[in-house]
């Protein structure tokens, strides 16, 4: 894909290297209720000048077999219709099958106001379309990603409609696979690379899910939220909440606070604010009140 940036071109030729299936099945090509078999084109064939994305033969159980083809795109011009064309042409001619050619824009400013419905290319009197099957990932559910729980496809959620809580479920599932929480990264830039303000808001939701979720998973923190493993442990509690504040909040200063809270089950309270609060005023608040109705150490 010489039109595009080098990781979202790798990135592509993974994920549909790594689950064809699923990727038909995601993007509306080819339902997985149907029995079919994929089959990459050969790698000579795709390593040719010509060569897009990726391609497929696809032979459907009862129905015609067809080749598909997908050019995944960051930017929109004229010549890339006349490439797929050629393209086209040449694998249709090569192996006597029908072809399909499947356009991705992986962004909204990657796809033109009016989509071009052919591709043309014309050499003296030869001339060639080709019919494009524009496909908008920005408007498809990201829980048809998620429903299939595979570690391939999590990523690419943040191409797709999310809400947050898919969004949420994505990053959890990513947090032990750092390759791929990356690629979630790489992906989410490349969507939002005209829309700086939106792209800080959402890699801020990233990483706070990260932490947060990094925290909970935490064996230091699950021992201390534990009910019955609190008992005696004041100091290793005040040391956690301060601790916590440190890496969430560092410009809040409340050790002072924190080592006169004496109730371990308030201090517990306070951890499980310290991991989800989006609000340093508020836990500051929080801490400060907890500070000054505290019970003396008896």
């Amino acid at each position: 894909m010489a039109d595009n940036p080098k990781p979202y071109d790798q990135a592509f030729k993974f994920l549909s290297d790594a689950d064809p299936r699923g990727l038909l099945d995601v993007l509306g090509v080819l339902p997985e209720s149907v029995e079919a078999s994929v089959e990459p084109l050969p790698r000579d064939i795709a390593a040719r000048p010509l060569a897009v994305d990726a391609g497929y033969f696809v032979r459907p159980v009862g129905a015609p077999a067809f080749i598909a083809v997908f050019e995944a795109l960051t930017t929109w011009k004229f010549e890339i219709g006349a490439r797929l064309a050629a393209y086209g042409a040449f694998v249709g001619d090569r192996y006597k099958l029908p072809v399909r050619m499947y356009v991705l824009p992986l962004a909204r400013y990657a796809c033109p106001r009016r989509p071009p419905e052919m591709g043309r290319v014309r050499w003296g009197d030869v001339e060639v379309k080709i019919q494009l099957r524009w496909i908008l990932p920005w408007k498809i559910d990201a829980g048809l990603l998620l429903a299939k729980g595979s570690t391939t496809l999590d990523p690419w959620v943040v191409l797709f409609h999310f809400t947050k809580p898919q969004l949420f479920e994505a990053v959890t599932r990513l947090i032990p696979r750092r390759e791929d929480a990356s690629l979630l990264r790489i992906l989410g830039g490349m969507r939002y690379r005209r829309d700086t303000k939106s792209w800080i808001s959402l890699l801020g939701r990233i990483e706070n899910m990260i932490t947060r979720e990094t925290l909970r998973e935490s064996l230091a923190v699950q021992e201390w939220l534990s009910e019955g493993r609190v008992e005696g442990a004041r100091g290793q509690a005040q040391a956690m909440l301060s601790k916590l504040l440190g890496k969430r909040f560092p410009r809040l200063k409340l050790d002072a606070e924190i080592q006169s809270i004496n109730e371990v089950e308030v201090l517990n309270e306070l951890i499980s604010l310290a991991i989800d609060s989006k609000s340093a005023a508020s836990l500051a608040r929080k801490i400060e009140q907890a500070a000054r109705s505290t019970r003396p150490v008896s």
